[in-house]
C-alpha cells in the first residue's frame, strides 16, 4: 500500500520535473552533474525571524536530491541559463520529500 508521505514526494517530483529548467550543478570538488531545477524569486522578511522592519529579494532553487545525490552545499553553485546561483544556505534537505531547497545568490 502506497502511503500519504509516498504519494507526496511522487507528486513533488513530478512538479519539479514538469516545471524545471535544466541546470549545470556545480560541486566544490568532483564532476558538475546535470540535473532538472525550479529557480523562484520572492520578497523576504529581512533579517529572518518574527521582528523585521524590511524585505529583501531572495532567490531559492529546487531540486531533486535523487538527481544530485546530496544536499548541496554552502559554496557549490548552479548555474542556470548561463548565470551562476551560488549555495548560501539550505532550507529544506528533502528528508522528507526527497526536494531539497537552498538559498542561492
Amino acid at each position: 500500500m502506497t502511503t500519504f508521505d509516498e504519494i507526496f514526494a511522487q507528486a513533488g517530483a513530478d512538479l519539479i520535473n514538469e516545471i524545471g529548467v535544466p541546470v549545470t550543478f556545480v560541486p566544490l570538488a568532483g564532476l558538475p552533474v546535470t540535473c532538472v531545477a525550479y529557480l523562484d524569486t520572492e520578497e523576504d522578511l529581512q533579517p529572518v525571524g518574527f521582528e523585521s522592519t524590511g524585505a529583501a529579494q531572495v532567490s531559492t532553487i529546487r531540486y531533486l536530491i535523487s538527481q544530485i545525490g546530496r544536499t548541496a552545499e554552502r559554496g557549490e553553485y548552479f548555474i542556470i541559463g548561463g548565470i551562476q546561483y551560488t549555495v548560501e544556505s539550505i532550507e529544506e534537505n528533502g528528508d522528507k520529500d526527497g526536494i531539497v531547497k537552498v538559498v542561492v545568490k
